[in-house]
């Protein structure tokens, strides 16, 4: 009698471990939410491309009292850009701290794309480009691929350390392939 009664409760922690773990697997996973400076781009790009949106969750602070970029757009079906401003309507690189691209290609990131190559989340592989100056500089830049298309995100980040540009730029780019397609 006492073993049966093991045997039933074993029975039931098992079904209840079984029930519990089936309700798990259903529960939805909400992804991060895109960087609240992005929030109403996402809206706009969703509308004038068909390219899957991925944008980071945050974006590192460009100035002082966290005051608000500006970010303009332009798309079509196969691209778009997504220009940082530290003004309104910012058109130029003056008034800009970074850019966020998108374009589908047949091709790969290759080195000249980014000198040193990046490993990030779900098996994606990026390149990244440091600082480079000559007549103008080009902020550093981080380029990945997802689902046939690539993905370029440069920001002036007034970090004088090469190897915090590009942690720091990985970290974007993992947080935006993490949330997936917005």
């Amino acid at each position: 009698m006492r073993s049966a009664r093991v045997l039933t409760l074993a029975g039931a922690a098992a079904a209840a471990v079984a029930v519990a773990g089936s309700a798990a697997a259903v529960t939805p996973v909400t992804p991060d939410p895109v960087a609240p400076a992005l929030t109403s781009t996402l809206k706009q790009l969703k509308a004038k491309t068909k390219l899957p949106v991925l944008l980071p969750s945050e974006l590192p602070v460009f100035r002082e009292g966290k005051k608000p970029l500006y970010p303009t757009i332009g798309a079509d079906a196969k691209s778009y850009a997504v220009t940082l401003g530290l003004v309104p309507d910012c058109g130029a690189n003056v008034c800009s701290v970074g850019y966020l691209y998108a374009l589908r290609t047949k091709k790969f990131p290759s080195a000249a794309q980014g000198k040193y190559k990046v490993k990030l989340r779900k098996g994606a592989t990026g390149r990244y480009q440091p600082l480079s100056c000559g007549a103008s500089c080009t902020p550093p830049t981080i380029t990945f691929r997802s689902a046939g298309v690539n993905y370029s995100y440069s920001l002036k980040l007034d970090i004088k350390r090469p190897d915090t540009d590009r942690s720091v730029l990985t970290k974007l780019a993992n947080q935006a392939l993490a949330a997936g397609p917005r």
